[in-house]
């Protein structure tokens, strides 16, 4: 472990004494992990226990260990207000279970809890799917793909300093350095099954696999149920409850038609380019017609 510390430190990141921090409540809970709100000299950060089930070998060790200081360090070098700080880790050595330390956002918490509870128009979700598009162009621009964007990797934050609201990234255990127009083999499927693309399926990854999923959740914003009823793990079924959902929508909203449509092609480089995306939704969300279609409802 010390080699892992070694790096940490390397990189201006705290290592914080497990036994120093006081736990105060579960935040929430995920397949790699759970997030614990926990105090450390005074201040109140988020402890994201990382998952070390697959842990019973030395390699399996090795590569825990790879895999956590990759998500930290990719974190900790892309400087935007639209991806969740990193502090550093903690261990917790009578388990063997390393903590990452970091931002603790509580006053509007998990996007899709939010979505749940707030009384939202679809207007106001595409505000909101605006702000998504700009942090993941901020990763975009950074040369890293998310891989598993869903509403439970957001936050909706207030920032009360610049009265601004906006989405952060969270969970970034599957976060990929890869170059615009190229495609990377992974060890396997990253992302969620629903949001990720028939390349992730075929274990690649382009950073335009991170467009597809956004196809996926803009539909969810405006259509306001479920896209799919039908076998979650079976990626043509799903795929095809979704393009039916979309249908929908070519005569109601053409303009969003298109721009679904776009980033759900199955081929990479068909869909938007996250600047591309930028633009067209800033475009999109800016018409009159569409204010008045989606504001009150």
């Amino acid at each position: 472990m010390e080699n892992f510390f070694d790096k940490i430190r390397s990189n201006d990141l705290m290592v914080v004494p497990y036994e120093n921090i006081y736990f105060k409540e579960k935040m929430g809970e995920g397949a790699n992990g759970s997030v614990y709100e926990g105090i450390y000299e005074n201040k109140r950060y988020a402890f994201k226990r990382v998952s070390a089930h697959r842990v019973q070998t030395k390699y399996d060790r090795k590569v825990y260990e790879r895999d956590i200081l990759n998500e930290i360090l990719i974190c900790n070098c892309i400087q935007s207000k639209r991806i969740m700080k990193v502090y550093g880790v903690s261990y917790d050595e009578i388990n063997e279970e390393i903590y990452i330390c970091m931002e603790l956002i509580k006053n509007r918490g998990c996007l899709f809890n939010y979505l749940q509870e707030a009384d939202l128009s679809v207007y106001e979700k595409l505000k909101i799917f605006s702000s998504i598009v700009l942090a993941v162009k901020d990763l975009h621009d950074g040369g890293c793909c998310h891989s598993d964007l869903k509403p439970e990797n957001l936050v909706y934050y207030y920032d009360t300093k610049e009265n601004k609201k906006y989405v952060k990234l969270i969970d970034f255990n599957c976060v990929t350095r890869i170059k615009e127009g190229k495609t990377k083999y992974i060890p396997y499927s990253y992302g969620t099954y629903g949001y990720c693309s028939i390349e992730q399926h075929k274990m690649q990854l382009n950073l335009r696999s991170d467009i597809y999923s956004l196809g996926v959740i803009l539909l969810e914003f405006v259509y306001g149920g479920d896209l799919w009823d039908t076998d979650y793990y079976n990626y043509q079924k799903y795929r095809k409850s979704i393009l039916e959902i979309l249908d929908l929508y070519k005569n109601k909203d053409y303009k969003l038609y298109n721009i679904v449509k776009k980033c759900l092609k199955t081929t990479p480089g068909k869909r938007f380019s996250i600047d591309e995306l930028n633009e067209k939704i800033k475009e999109y969300i800016s018409d009159d017609h569409i204010y008045r279609m989606y504001h009150s409802n």
